[in-house]
């Protein structure tokens, strides 16, 4: 059935030869388990593949399958493979094309590949980190892709993280911390006369009797104490910021920590904590 545009094997049947070709290319994409790829595919994207060999359709797809397996997860099927399938002769391995893409859309220009949700993050934190001056070349993020998307998408956003630079930014750290002081009251004390027989306060009645008398010291209120106008102040060792390299901490991160939970525990979770 043929719907919205979408194309059917009776629209080349009028043309042997297309049907034919036709045939082949389905059995490439069933090799390969891309026939729902295909069964999707508009009339123009079919007529783009007639016009191809099928060695090299197949080669591309081989390409897809070996990357899926390795942890990619495809989102633009048919935006990739046309354009690998328009580009150069000799088809550009899939880490520097992505490299290329990443680098291509931290700048903010639109890019099919990074539509994704990790890519996205990706794309985002590579652009935060080159503002900083030090920019990845090409040739190293490819590289440092074939780590796995979500590996590296963790590393960076941990490293913007701990540098303030955006994605989950830490909060302004307090440096010192101000020791609250109690207030306190000062007692006042005054001398007095205490009779010596009783113990009471001497009164003019006792000095009229011949009474003899002591002298006491005795608390007759309270004053408040003021503050020091310097407060101890408790320091707190505020998180480091500098990062010599970020692109030196990127591979160094993600060949010692495993995975990502290691990646989080590293970034998020404590301080200079090594990875499993």
């Amino acid at each position: 059935n043929v719907r919205n545009g979408k194309p059917s094997e009776s629209s080349f049947s009028q043309d042997h030869p297309q049907e034919e070709k036709f045939s082949e290319i389905r059995k490439s994409f069933e090799k390969y388990s891309f026939e729902k790829q295909l069964s999707r595919a508009y009339k123009g994207t079919l007529c783009t593949l007639l016009e191809h060999p099928v060695e090299r359709i197949e080669k591309i797809l081989k390409l897809i399958k070996k990357k899926i397996q390795k942890g990619w997860k495809l989102r633009e099927f048919w935006g990739f493979f046309l354009k690998q399938l328009k580009g150069p002769k000799k088809i550009r391995s899939f880490f520097p094309y992505l490299a290329h893409a990443y680098l291509e859309a931290s700048t903010g220009k639109y890019n099919s590949m990074t539509h994704g949700v990790d890519s996205n993050i990706i794309a985002e934190s590579l652009g935060k980190l080159q503002k900083t001056g030090e920019v990845i070349s090409e040739s190293k993020l490819s590289r440092i892709l074939s780590y796995g998307t979500q590996k590296v998408k963790t590393a960076l956003e941990g490293i913007c993280y701990r540098s303030y630079l955006g994605r989950g930014i830490l909060p302004k750290p307090k440096a010192e911390k101000k020791n609250p002081q109690k207030v306190k009251n000062r007692p006042i004390k005054d001398l007095v006369k205490i009779n010596a027989r009783t113990g009471e306060i001497y009164s003019a009645e006792d000095y009229k009797n011949g009474e003899e008398f002591s002298i006491k010291a005795i608390i007759v209120g309270y004053e408040e104490i003021e503050p020091p106008r310097k407060e101890k102040k408790i320091s707190e060792k505020a998180p480091s910021t500098k990062i010599r390299s970020w692109i030196g901490l990127l591979i160094e991160t993600l060949e010692t920590c495993k995975d990502c939970e290691s990646i989080h525990r590293r970034y998020f979770f404590g301080k200079n904590e090594q990875c499993a």
